[in-house]
């Protein structure tokens, strides 16, 4: 059973208003029973119904629900992507407009931190990165001339050899 309060997120329901989950159910089947497009000029149509069907419906729109409205699947729509074409460019605006209004909504709050850096990396290739700089060294290779290294020890150099103690 779930735990309303519980900081796991697993554990957690979704924090929903009476009604409200009926409501996302509903918009979904809307989605389901539109008839999958795969032509260029479909595609394109389907995709500016979609953003007019989420602001009439005030749906968040994402890549999942993007595939769902044309009939797809995420790999089929990041397959059209990387086929280029009229399709794939259709498919990169997009997601292109939809990764903009995620990062709206990361950046002013109005999407949970953990969640927000997951859809960024999930589907729009972000990534964690940490550069290390470190200088190349090249052991046994001198970096120094003779002259340079008997100039920085000039004055140790200079003093008498000191008597070597009895054992």
């Amino acid at each position: 059973m779930s735990n309303r309060k519980s900081n796991y997120p697993n554990a957690q329901q979704p924090d929903l208003e009476p009604g409200e989950m009926g409501e996302l159910i509903t918009h979904m089947e809307e989605l389901r029973a539109l008839p999958a497009v795969r032509e260029p000029d479909e595609v394109r149509a389907r995709v500016k119904w979609f953003f007019q069907w989420c602001i009439d419906g005030e749906v968040r729109p994402g890549v999942e629900i993007l595939a769902l409205s044309l009939g797809c699947t995420r790999q089929t729509l990041l397959n059209w992507q990387h086929e280029g074409g009229l399709r794939g460019e259709v498919i990169t605006a997009a997601k292109q407009a939809i990764a903009a209004l995620t990062e709206q909504w990361g950046l002013t709050g109005k999407l949970n931190p953990a969640a927000f850096c997951f859809i960024l990396k999930n589907h729009f290739n972000y990534s964690d990165s940490v550069t290390v700089d470190t200088q190349q060294s090249r052991p046994g290779i001198p970096t120094q001339t003779t002259a340079e290294i008997a100039a920085k020890y000039r004055d140790i150099l200079d003093q008498p050899e000191l008597e070597r103690p009895e054992l």
